[in-house]
């Protein structure tokens, strides 16, 4: 099991080192393009569109990873027609919110982050939730089949499509064609994902099934709409947060607090592919205590020591990355910021495999409470940092993690002791 772990876990740190570098590149390239306010509001901009699209996926591509890997061989019909209900639901639930977004850009704009000039940027990029949801969906069902080299490469190549592209309407067209390149990378990622998806579910005889789906929509209640809760509510919580300080201050500030949890998601990259690894093996083994205490152990440890290095790395070189985002970026203060989300980002790292623990046993009610108390944490505690900005927006994101930090030590402690009195 360790040694399917280290090779699954490899070719998802391949994928997320390739892609994860490159999108950095391509946001302190279009940081420079921008200019600080300008990039604030492109923040503000993939944040909305984000949040909404992962009310599209996230529960429903959760479940598709977690079923993938429990019944790909074991009962592959039920697979299809849960594959096939969650298409479904994704097709609504996309069209749904690309026409509440686009209807509700100007009032987003105007009152969430007091800039009526990004309406119709936020207009355009509506048009990519549907994309980017069928690609979320697309490379969980990759995730759940163990199929990382395919899930790496899709990303890989989507990058690879996408960036030049950015660059290049962002340079021509300012935050108009950032909004347009938003649109045109998630059409590019989805082609490609949809192609590797498609393939590993042909090899493996797996049809998705319209016509039979209704009969699982129990499945989709019990799991996916708790796993979509659980990642709809940090995402709802950063879109509150960045619109507190577009109110209280400018668009620099979110600019600065985008970056930092930039640089949060990046400390987080290799940790969280090797959670991805674990999920279908978790998955298998859930009913072997030992066997999952193990994997438990080792994903901990290995996600822990790999963060905590990159992470001081970058908190020790915060003030030059700041820098390197343009000279409007320079300063102690977003330095801080930065500094800041790099810990919070190894204290996060930590419990990602305890999360992947609770998702393979289905205790996905646990998972929502937890996520609730951090995003409360997190909101109650910016709004009364953030006359600090986006070092206070920081702050406040390091009190929500710690607490859920401690929820998840009290739920991994309780399953390693109840595994070894078996």
């Amino acid at each position: 099991m360790l040694t399917r772990f280290v090779g699954a876990a490899s070719w998802s740190l391949f994928g997320s080192v390739v892609t994860n570098g490159a999108s950095l590149v391509t946001t302190v390239l279009v940081a420079r393009i921008l200019g600080k306010e300008s990039f604030g509001h492109f923040v503000a901009l993939q944040t909305t569109v984000l949040t909404i699209s992962m009310a599209s996926w996230f529960g429903v591509g959760f479940a598709a990873n977690r079923y993938a890997a429990d019944l790909a061989r074991r009962d592959p019909g039920r697979l299809g027609r849960i594959l096939g209900l969650s298409q479904i639901v994704i097709l609504i639930t996309g069209v749904i919110a690309i026409a509440s977004l686009a209807g509700a850009a100007d009032a987003i704009a105007q009152h969430g982050f007091r800039a009526p000039e990004i309406g119709a940027p936020i207009a355009i990029a509506a048009v990519s939730i549907l994309f980017l949801s069928f690609d979320g969906f697309q490379k969980n069902i990759l995730i759940g089949l163990s199929e990382m080299r395919a899930f790496a490469w899709s990303s890989i190549l989507g990058a690879a499509l996408s960036i030049p592209v950015t660059i290049a309407l962002t340079y021509r067209y300012g935050l108009t064609g950032a909004a347009i390149a938003v649109v045109a990378g998630s059409m590019a990622n989805c082609a490609i994902s949809w192609v590797w998806s498609r393939s590993k579910l042909g090899k493996l005889g797996i049809v998705l099934s319209w016509r039979d789906s209704g009969r699982e929509m129990g499945t989709m209640l019990h799991f996916a709409l708790p796993a979509l809760l659980t990642g709809l509510l940090p995402a709802g919580a950063n879109w509150i947060v960045q619109s507190l300080l577009a109110r209280a201050g400018s668009a620099g500030e979110v600019a600065v607090f985008g970056i930092a949890m930039q640089w949060f998601h990046l400390v987080n990259f290799l940790p969280g592919a090797m959670a991805r690894a674990l999920m279908p093996i978790m998955t298998e083994s859930v009913r072997d205590g030992h066997a999952t205490r193990r994997t438990l152990l080792a994903g901990v440890a290995a996600s822990t020591l790999v963060a905590a290095p990159i992470a001081l790395g970058g908190a020790i070189l915060s003030p030059y990355i700041m820098e390197s985002y343009g000279p409007q970026f320079a300063g102690s203060q977003a330095a801080l910021a930065i500094a800041i989300a790099m810990g919070v980002a190894v204290v996060h790292a930590a419990q990602l495999s305890v999360q992947q623990l609770i998702a393979a046993r289905e205790h996905m009610w646990i998972a929502i409470a937890m996520t609730l108390a951090m995003t409360t944490v997190f909101v109650g505690a910016s709004i009364i940092l953030v006359p600090y900005g986006a070092t206070g927006a920081a702050a406040a994101l390091a009190a929500g993690y710690l607490f859920q930090a401690g929820a998840s030590l009290a739920y991994g402690s309780m399953f390693l002791r109840n595994a070894r009195m078996r």
